[in-house]
């Protein structure tokens, strides 16, 4: 499932999504599976089932100022109508990768080639001449002279960014307010220019600006900053916020939060993080949606429920926000297993955590997401212990094998804490029965300290253990300070 917004429209696209026959002026597409979709403000494109690309539309172009002479631009791949049902764009080869809309013109990433068409009044086709019709862009060249191998593509309004496999950032259009991200001052580029940042696993473009992430979880920024969508600094009573970025900036506000996705409106900024939290920034983006702001700001009510957002999309004045149902309630099972203060239910622990989609990434971010909340609503009272190795997988290949493990668990806080009932005892299982104890049982942490324990698993058969140290060490009390 994805979710797609434009200007002032929602687009839901699931499984069982098909095109319908509009009217006469379309082709026959008549119950086709769309496999993804892309929306700009006045055209649409879908990719098949069948990797057919087929839009429709607005084919020419809109001004934000003044009126259209109704000259047909060609973002939807034709010249045949300034209006049209869905239609099949000829000429492009290769498997579809990405597609993404402008504000007149559309980049389709194919395995072949990356292809452009519509609008080229600020170069953001990537190639000089007019782009009625879908086209390759010439070679995007690496560093070392040889071709780049694409990966993604993002339009903005009136520019285009790509991404390459080993992490480069390329641009090109639209440089009005620095959202090419390369430090220059021109106005437009009408060929590929390459972004010094590095490392970059995913970008998306506003109106005029732009966002990446970074493999490491952090996010740059650059372009437009009229509402704050860079955010990257708010606006004081003695000097006003700087309004343009001409090179891509660390949102410092951001840090502690590892990213992993972006999305942006035509002026805002939502990143979703590794922990499920959602940040959103730029126009009416501030408290209850009515203010702008300036800096990124976690939607505190998402967090406090234990949704984990998974994606977000952003329009003009909306968002939407995608849950995922499995780490969702993984996360209001730690929740509830770690403020009952009794014994719980540790079976049903260990098979929530075991269905979560990529468990050795998302546990250990899920839990100190829990117990950060927890610490919190105790007024910092309760403490909260961390674990070097949140997810522990052994595979047994012999009979009456001793196997063991050390990990450590620290006290970031400034309470000592007294651990004990940790995990240990028999398990069942469809396959054998396996053991599992830890050495020591019970121990104090003290303030700002850590301390090595040994995971001793015991097995008959072959079989896959999975183990959360947090989980294990969910059963804590203050020590007596008195």
């Amino acid at each position: 499932m994805m979710i797609v917004l434009s200007l002032s429209h929602t687009i839901l696209c699931t499984s069982k999504l098909k095109l319908t026959h509009v009217n006469d002026n379309c082709d026959n597409v008549q119950g086709t599976k769309v496999d993804r979709v892309a929306a700009g403000p006045f055209h649409m494109v879908a990719i098949t089932w069948e990797n057919k690309v087929v839009t429709w539309g607005t084919n020419r172009l809109l001004h934000t100022t003044e009126k259209s002479d109704g000259t047909i631009t060609g973002q939807l791949g034709h010249r045949e109508d300034e209006f049209s049902g869905p239609r099949v764009v000829t000429g492009i080869e290769g498997d579809v990768i990405a597609v993404s809309c402008g504000w007149a013109h559309t980049a389709v990433l194919t395995s072949s080639a990356l292809y452009t068409f519509g609008s080229n009044e600020f170069g953001q086709l990537g190639r000089s001449g007019l782009g009625s019709s879908a086209l390759p862009v010439r070679t995007i060249m690496d560093q070392d002279g040889s071709p780049a191998e694409l990966v993604y593509v993002s339009c903005g309004a009136f520019f285009t960014m790509a991404l390459s496999g080993d992490g480069t950032l390329f641009g090109w259009g639209s440089n009005s307010h620095g959202q090419l991200g390369t430090g220059s001052p021109k106005a437009m580029s009408f060929f590929p220019r390459r972004v010094a940042l590095e490392g970059v696993v995913h970008v998306a473009c506003g109106f005029s600006h732009t966002v990446a992430c970074t493999a490491t979880g952090q996010v740059y920024t650059c372009g437009s900053n009229i509402f704050g969508e860079v955010g990257l600094s708010a606006p004081l009573e003695s000097k006003a916020v700087q309004q343009k970025q001409l090179r891509p900036a660390l949102v410092t506000r951001l840090d502690g939060a590892f990213i992993t996705n972006v999305s942006c409106g035509p002026y805002s900024t939502v990143a979703c993080s590794l922990t499920g939290d959602a940040y959103v920034w730029g126009l009416l983006a501030g408290v209850n949606f009515t203010d702008h702001q300036w800096l990124p700001r976690r939607i505190e009510r998402l967090h406090e429920q234990f949704v984990y957002v998974a994606r977000a999309s952003c329009g003009t004045s909306h968002m939407v926000f995608m849950s995922d149902m499995l780490t969702t309630k993984a996360l209001r099972v730690l929740a509830g297993a770690c403020k009952y203060e009794g014994a719980f239910n540790l079976l049903q622990v260990k098979m929530t955590i075991l269905s979560l989609p990529d468990i050795a990434r998302q546990l250990g971010p899920i839990q100190d997401r829990v117990l950060e909340s927890l610490h919190r609503e105790s007024q910092n009272l309760r403490p909260y212990l961390a674990v070097d190795t949140p997810f522990l997988s052994f595979l047994f290949v012999s009979h009456r094998k001793v196997v063991t493990r050390t990990f450590t668990i620290t006290n970031p806080t400034n309470v000592p804490v007294k651990v004990s009932a940790l995990l240990e005892g028999a398990i069942p299982n469809s396959l054998s029965m396996f053991a599992i104890k830890i050495k020591p049982k019970t121990f104090t942490l003290a303030a700002k300290s850590k301390i090595v324990v040994c995971l001793l698993v015991c097995s008959c058969a072959r079989v896959l253990v999975c183990s959360c140290a947090r989980v294990l060490v969910c059963s804590y009390s203050l020590v007596d300070r008195s």
